[in-house]
């Protein structure tokens, strides 16, 4: 019987999510209507990327931001296919959708300009609303979700679309900056993290 418990409830624990419901993924794309998460190097003067929220059951809204990994794009601009949103996608965007969506939803388009060829093993993320800290989603019953942030990969030459933000060597990481000031050798140190 304990045996059973025990096996009941490691089952239980392995089921649970982490962080509340999940709610899909925000994806990156270079195409509309299916998913591409890789880029070649010599792209063009403007790339244009999808904003795609994908494998979401029921789904009325998202927060997020997309930022650039060890990447030369500029930002252009945006289109957001929802008449309610506020913010953009450099500082943090949240967006309504029209009704209750389920699949891949199309949120949005992204215009940069490229600059030249661009670095191998780069690319963009979606990364945590600035105010929240979270992917968030809002499910068609008004609860939160917590959908995965997906990745564009340019250039993939090690790394691939699902491992550009945790693969090593560090450099292919898509972390945020540390700031740092030379005045200790801890600080210094923080440079190499």
């Amino acid at each position: 019987m304990r045996a059973y418990l025990l096996a009941l409830s490691l089952v239980g624990i392995w089921l649970t999510p982490t962080h509340g419901q999940w709610g899909g993924e925000i994806r990156l794309s270079t195409e509309p209507t299916q998913w591409v998460c890789e880029m070649a190097v010599d792209a063009g003067p403007t790339v244009t990327v999808y904003v795609i929220h994908d494998q979401v059951v029921s789904a009325t809204a998202a927060a997020y931001r997309v930022s650039t990994c060890n990447s030369t794009l500029v930002y252009i601009g945006q289109t957001v296919y929802s008449p309610y949103y506020i913010g953009d996608v450099n500082s943090g965007i949240a967006v309504t959708y029209e009704g209750c969506q389920s699949g891949p939803y199309l949120i949005q388009s992204i215009e940069y300009a490229a600059t030249g060829l661009l670095p191998v093993d780069s690319g963009l993320a979606v990364k945590p609303w600035p105010l929240s800290g979270e992917i968030e989603g809002v499910d068609c019953n008004f609860q939160s979700t917590f959908p995965d942030g997906g990745v564009l990969c340019i250039g993939c030459v090690n790394v691939g679309c699902k491992n550009i933000l945790g693969a090593d060597p560090p450099y292919y990481r898509c972390t945020e900056p540390v700031p740092v000031e030379n005045r200790s050798w801890g600080k210094v140190k923080a440079l190499y993290r």
